[in-house]
């Protein structure tokens, strides 16, 4: 939400909230992509496609912590868990592929612009890499989604990349 102060605009996160939860699963998708299953906290709002999280990085031990939480798009989200799909980049997305079952997650959210709502529309949505999972949300899974009227093409680097073949997927269309 933005409100007016003074001359300029706030931007003011209404629904946001810091949640701590735990890991459901982490399932490694490609050498380089994972997906982090959370357990969806009751007070989460619903989000919205385009959508994403601000995860903290969790400490290892006492001498090392990572200050800046890491954003990620949601890829999907149901009444228990929330998925994100990660490629590891740096040590603090190194340090969340090993996140086990059963550790504490902290992040904030749900953050940014949703993308529009187009009933009856016909959609074609192109991605790749971490970019797929709103885009998968959006179609498939979101609130007010696109579903029949949509088709997602998606490519990768390598063969391996192409991870929604290891993703239970809902709908045709992709």
């Amino acid at each position: 939400m933005e409100t007016k102060a003074g001359d300029s605009y706030v931007f003011t996160p209404s629904n946001a909230d810091e949640f701590s939860t735990r890991v459901i699963d982490n399932v490694e998708l490609s050498h380089r992509y994972f997906l982090l299953r959370l357990a969806r906290p009751s007070e989460l709002v619903e989000p919205l496609a385009g959508q994403f999280l601000h995860v903290s990085v969790p400490s290892v031990d006492a001498g090392e912590r990572f200050f800046l939480r890491r954003p990620f798009s949601i890829h999907d989200c149901t009444g228990d868990s929330i998925d994100l799909v990660i490629v590891e980049a740096g040590p603090g997305t190194h340090l969340l592929r090993r996140a086990r079952k059963g550790e504490t997650v902290d992040f904030y959210g749900p953050l940014g612009h949703s993308y529009p709502v187009l009933p009856g529309k016909r959609i074609l949505a192109i991605g790749g890499g971490v970019g797929l999972a709103p885009l998968y949300f959006y179609g498939f899974r979101a609130p007010g989604g696109v579903g029949e009227n949509y088709r997602l093409l998606y490519g990768a680097r390598t063969k391996q990349d192409l991870f929604l073949d290891h993703v239970s997927l809902e709908r045709p269309g992709v």
